[in-house]
């Protein structure tokens, strides 16, 4: 048994990518990545540029670039587009009012 079975047999590896069969963790990974790109921004001067800053970064590159190069049309990215854009809103909604979760005290900071 390699490093690479001990990957494979790892809890957390199906969840970062992407594949668990757990209820909402897509949804909160890519919330969480949604919300560190969105921390890692400057913000826009209003609403709009930020959320089309982040939307982009967040799915313009793996999503809308990536497929055009190789010769396929971005069909994944704007079948979730709806959903896509109510997770960058989410994550733009909890930047805005501001709750930063501790992570070693379980409460809300």
């Amino acid at each position: 048994m390699g490093a690479l079975d001990a990957l494979y047999n790892n809890p957390v590896s199906p969840i970062l990518a992407m594949e668990s069969d757990l209820p909402y963790v897509r949804d909160l990974t890519m919330f969480f990545y949604c919300l560190s790109i969105l921390n890692n921004n400057n913000s826009g001067a209003n609403f709009l540029s930020t959320f089309v800053l982040t939307f982009v970064r967040a799915f313009g590159a793996i999503g809308i670039a990536l497929p055009l190069v190789l010769g396929g049309l971005p069909g994944d990215v704007l079948k979730d587009l709806d959903h896509n854009c109510l997770i960058v809103f989410a994550a733009m909604f909890w930047n805005l009012i501001g709750v930063h979760a501790h992570p070693f005290s379980g409460v809300f900071a």
